[in-house]
Parts: C-alpha cells; sequence; structure tokens
C-alpha cells in the first residue's frame, strides 16, 4: 500500500462495511449471516482499497464499497427472509396465516431498509466516483 494514512483507513472502512452488514442483516435474519456476509466483504473492501497510490483515491474506494455494501446488505438480507419463509412452510407447527402475516410485516420493514439503502449507496457511489477521479489542475 504506497498511500501514507492507507492502512488506518483501510481498517475504518473495512471496519465500516462489517458494521452494515451486521445492522443490516441481524435486524432481519440470524447473526451468523451477518457475520459471514461481513467478513466476504471486508475482505473484498480491503483489496478494493489496498491498491490505491494516495489517501485521496483510498478515502474514494472505500466510500465507493460502502456505498455498493449499503446497497446489497439489506437485498442480501431480503432473499434470506425468503429463504427463510420458505423452508418455515414445510414446518406444520405454526398457522399458515399468522406465518404469512409476520412474513408480510418483515418484508414491509426490510423495504424499507432497502430503498434507504440504495438512497444512501447511490450517495456514497457519487461522492467516491467525484473523489477517484484525477483532479484537473
Amino acid at each position: 500500500m504506497k498511500a501514507p494514512n492507507g492502512p488506518l483507513i483501510l481498517i475504518l472502512f473495512c471496519a465500516l462495511v462489517a458494521a452494515v452488514c451486521w445492522f443490516a442483516i441481524t435486524a432481519i435474519t440470524t447473526p451468523t449471516r451477518a457475520i459471514a456476509s461481513g467478513v466476504a466483504l471486508s475482505v473484498g473492501t480491503g483489496l478494493f482499497i489496498w491498491f490505491a497510490n494516495t489517501d485521496r483515491l483510498t478515502v474514494a474506494r472505500g466510500l465507493i464499497a460502502l456505498g455498493a455494501v449499503a446497497m446489497a446488505a439489506p437485498l442480501s438480507a431480503v432473499q434470506a427472509l425468503s429463504n427463510d419463509f420458505l423452508f418455515s412452510a414445510f414446518d406444520a407447527e405454526q398457522d399458515s396465516g399468522r406465518r404469512l402475516i409476520d412474513y408480510d410485516q418483515a418484508m414491509q420493514t426490510v423495504w424499507g431498509m432497502v430503498l434507504g439503502g440504495a438512497a444512501v449507496g447511490i450517495v456514497l457511489i457519487i461522492i467516491g466516483g467525484f473523489l477517484h477521479r484525477t483532479p484537473k489542475g
């Protein structure tokens, strides 16, 4: 890594990516999925940031990665919730009507998270893209 403050910035953004995964995914599904997603996405973020030459590029790449995770984490929670519902559909212990009501309420919450994550993610990606451009001098 050639950026002077690169390792500190890398650690900061990897921790932020893991935190976003933890909050977005554990709100809907199991902590095990959040930990697995957080580790995988933090490693990807670290690799993306590692090859930056300056602090500015390091922060730009971190913002782009954080924006992508802000959009992807709630979507993975939607998939996990749907998966959980389908697997529990074969369980005869619960009334299917009550299970559908719980699923609908959870999906309303999740889609709000998806829209919020998309809005935040798009803003972070745009800011990171502007920072990543070569300054005109």
